[in-house]
């Protein structure tokens, strides 16, 4: 919220969409408030399946600020939708995507970074394309059930042939 607070201040045209729910909302809406930016959020809440990827076409930047992720399927689904992902380095996200190709990884995870990386996209239209055009090609590529399936099948066959 406060890197949202920052960003507006040189984009006041920006926009928020939250969708979903969790035990953190209510907390998030007070930021907001206190922040003064109640016109910049749309607090969209829980959505059907099938509905997520009008949301993540419809958006610029998928934007993950967890401190704790391990395999975040919200971002392998916005990268299948060619919105490039601004996400933390944590868990297994520097493997799964690479950083300045097909999305950005921010190791500081401040409020400043995120908002610094998000100006610099959203004032580079073209850099959102190509960053969204890699994320799905890296999607398609890496994050298909039938690949992982055969990935894991190499495993186990490496495994008992040893």
């Amino acid at each position: 919220v406060e890197a949202v607070a920052e960003l507006s201040e040189r984009i006041p045209e920006v926009s928020v969409y939250l969708v979903g729910d969790g035990p953190k909302l209510s907390h998030i809406k007070r930021l907001v408030k206190k922040y003064g930016i109640s016109d910049v959020f749309e607090f969209v809440g829980r959505v059907e399946h099938n509905e997520l990827p009008k949301y993540y076409r419809s958006a610029d930047i998928f934007t993950l600020t967890s401190q704790t992720e391990n395999h975040p399927i919200a971002m392998m689904e916005a990268m299948s939708c060619a919105t490039p992902p601004v996400v933390p380095s944590i868990g297994w996200i520097p493997n799964m995507i690479t950083n300045g190709k097909d999305g950005l990884i921010l190791e500081n995870r401040s409020p400043s970074e995120f908002a610094i990386s998000w100006l610099n996209l959203l004032q580079n239209p073209s850099r959102i394309e190509r960053l969204g055009s890699n994320a799905r090609k890296t999607a398609i590529a890496d994050f298909q059930w039938e690949t992982k399936a055969e990935q894991l099948l190499q495993i186990f066959q490496n495994m008992s042939a040893k």
